[in-house]
């Protein structure tokens, strides 16, 4: 890749995701900072981050973070929100917004009330703020806790993984380019099937074949290696193809769709 003019490299999440996350970064629920004595829950861990902070944003820069609110407490009376949870809403307002369009920020919030109605912000749910040995955890290690427990598959759960490269390749000689794609779209079993998630078929089969070429001496080289040179990816891919785990390669230039070529 040492000739390569530009490199992106991007994740797919589904819609909101990163505002959300974005919003919860800006609290502090993903800081380093080990949790204050007093808290027990979801919502206290949120409010630790905000004692002596003022709502600069709401009531200055963001007044329609202000007219969203407004128009969701009616919704929110509805559902048997509690009128000291309000507090609570109006401090998660208060973070930067800027990078999203105006149009679109009562969605948001709209989409930020419902991630803390299901993660439990609201219903006391608990957080472990202390280690075994009494040491105060991190923020980060408390609220990982609460998504790790509310986003965790179920019985039936099956995982996909879609994985997309797209090349531009320039010929060095005619400087024509031209587009090339390698593509895996593969699924994992559920627990109640008794075989592995694809994440950890693709990520587990992949460390064994390394380890297994190590403990056959077919790998010759010493230290931590990356596997970018030709006699350790090519028979790592011929392994991993025989687990039915390939790419798919596609290229403009020559109209084809293969397998990798070995």
């Amino acid at each position: 890749m040492q000739d390569c003019e530009t490199f992106v490299r991007g994740t797919i999440r589904f819609s909101g995701f990163s505002h959300v996350i974005s919003a919860f970064h800006d609290i502090g629920l993903t800081s380093d900072d080990p949790v204050p004595d007093g808290v027990s829950t979801l919502r206290d861990l949120a409010e630790s981050k905000f004692r002596g902070t003022k709502l600069a944003n709401l009531d200055h820069y963001y007044p329609e973070a202000k007219t969203a609110m407004m128009a969701l407490c009616s919704e929110l009376e509805e559902e048997g929100t509690k009128n000291s949870d309000y507090c609570l809403l109006r401090q998660f307002c208060n973070v930067d917004i800027s990078h999203i369009p105006q149009s679109e920020r009562v969605d948001f919030f709209k989409q930020l009330i419902k991630t803390l109605r299901f993660l439990g912000f609201f219903d006391g749910e608990k957080v472990v703020t202390r280690t075994k040995d009494g040491k105060p955890r991190s923020y980060l290690d408390a609220f990982s806790d609460v998504l790790a427990s509310k986003l965790s598959m179920t019985d039936d759960d099956r995982d996909l993984v879609v994985m997309r490269h797209n090349f531009i390749i320039e010929d060095p000689k005619t400087k024509k380019r031209w587009n090339h794609y390698s593509t895996l779209i593969a699924s994992g079993n559920s627990k109640k099937q008794g075989g592995y998630t694809i994440m950890a078929k693709t990520v587990g089969v992949t460390a064994a074949i390394g380890m297994r070429f190590i403990l056959e001496g077919r790998i010759k080289e010493r230290g931590v290696l990356s596997p970018i040179k030709k006699e350790i990816y090519d028979p790592c891919l011929k392994e991993l193809e025989r687990q039915g785990i390939v790419m798919i390669e596609e290229s403009e230039r020559f109209h084809t769709t293969m397998r990798h070529k070995l």
